[in-house]
């Protein structure tokens, strides 16, 4: 009943969200998220400030928070399967002509709710890219066995090469729900290297991430210095091509609520 109260006092004509080519600001931080095929999602107002926020989407009738700009202008009409075109937007974010502005870009699924917080915060100035500790798996293999359900059913084959496929690298796994990133080219070939390989084997993402960073040993984790009013936690850092450093936050629980961000359920029969 909360988060219903929460939605309708931001709720706003959705005429005035809808774009294919929305009005530019002067912020620097963009955050983006999608919302296609039978996915229900109601996105959550955000709290963090100075940001522009991007829904790629085919529901123009959903009403969302006014703070969305909602673009309906489908940027990869050739690929057809939703759960793979949400992956073209989570990856290829930098190929349609919207972001080149911003310094951050932070992508986020439909679930979460970030925290108002200053951008300055995210830390992202510190490193490339940024995303949590899965928390409850560390290594591809227990990924891939727990990704058994009827979402991933048409892509087991796939997966299960890719067991086989990373089987050398280091035991890392992220939660993939929130990431931050700096908008240069170091970030831009981890991500297309990313959407390659989510493309030839599957789309959960998850697995295929820590393949994509190719990145050197992680380093012993480290102490965070925790936001105001938010907890003290711990990261871990590795470095990649062309010097990229990658950041791993551990903090909080990160399939439910860290420092940064509060996920919520998906809603009821989700299922594409």
């Amino acid at each position: 009943h909360h988060q219903q109260q929460q939605r309708k006092q931001v709720e706003q004509p959705q005429e005035d969200q809808i774009s294919t080519q929305p009005e530019f600001t002067s912020n620097r931080i963009a955050v983006l998220t999608v919302v296609f095929g039978n996915y229900r999602a109601e996105l959550f107002e955000q709290g963090l400030s100075e940001a522009d926020f991007f829904l790629f989407t085919d529901n123009s009738t959903r009403v969302q928070p006014a703070q969305w700009k909602v673009i309906i202008r489908d940027y990869c009409p050739g690929i057809l399967d939703p759960y793979f075109k949400n992956k073209f937007y989570k990856t290829k974010w930098h190929k349609v002509g919207l972001f080149d502005q911003y310094e951050i870009v932070i992508w986020m699924d439909a679930t979460l709710q970030l925290k108002p917080l200053h951008p300055f915060d995210i830390g992202a100035l510190e490193f490339d890219i940024g995303a949590f500790n899965h928390q409850g798996r560390d290594t591809i293999i227990r990924e891939v066995e727990m990704s058994n359900d009827r979402r991933y059913a048409a892509y087991q084959r796939g997966m299960a090469s890719q067991i086989a496929r990373y089987s050398r690298l280091e035991n890392v796994l992220f939660i993939t729900c929130f990431i931050a990133m700096k908008n240069n080219g170091r970030v831009h070939k981890v991500m297309d290297r990313w959407f390659d390989e989510i493309m030839a084997y599957s789309p959960q993402d998850q697995i295929s991430f820590p393949y994509a960073l190719a990145t050197g040993p992680w380093s012993a984790p480290r102490h965070r210095a925790g936001t105001a009013g938010f907890p003290e936690g711990s990261l871990r850092t590795a470095t990649g091509e062309g010097g990229l450093v990658v950041a791993q936050f551990d903090d909080g629980i990160s399939h439910e609520e860290t420092s940064l961000y509060k996920k919520h359920p998906h809603p009821p029969g989700y299922w594409y």
